[in-house]
């Protein structure tokens, strides 16, 4: 892919998770303002990530990610990041810096990855992780699959 069009997916992508994180159908070409970019944490990220590959913002232990494999995440990860304007690691003590670039959200695709190798199939590549506008619960108020 050129410049242009990873680019592009990626935006896709953002726009995606920003449109799933503020429950708002933003257009492909909207600009978020630096405070919008700047309130995302970990744990958003990782609901998101969560959501595309195991369909549920929380998954429970049993749960497998039928959805979306370790390398799809970690380029929705890659995706989400080149959004972020400040390019150091996640502070957690002062909750500063690129919330893709936290030990949360590596742990996420790091559990994925150890399902793969451990044998088992991971989910497609295909599709949205089964994600709908508005679906992605903000900090706080997420719930666990019953």
């Amino acid at each position: 892919t050129n410049q242009h069009g990873q680019k592009l997916v990626y935006r896709r992508h953002f726009i995606e998770f920003m449109s799933m994180f503020d429950g708002v159908n933003y257009p492909i070409a909207h600009d978020f303002p630096a405070e919008a970019i700047h309130r995302i944490t970990p744990d958003d990220v990782v609901t998101f990530l969560n959501v595309k590959a195991y369909g549920v913002a929380v998954p429970r232990r049993h749960d497998k990610p039928t959805l979306a494999r370790s390398h799809k995440l970690q380029f929705y990860k890659t995706a989400l990041s080149s959004f972020m304007l400040d390019g150091r690691r996640w502070d957690v003590d002062l909750k500063i810096g690129n919330p893709t670039k936290s030990k949360a959200v590596n742990d996420v695709i790091k559990r994925i990855k150890e399902f793969e190798n451990n044998g088992n199939e991971g989910g497609n590549t295909r599709g949205n992780g089964g994600l709908k506008i508005g679906q992605m619960p903000t900090t706080g108020s997420v719930k666990t699959a019953a």
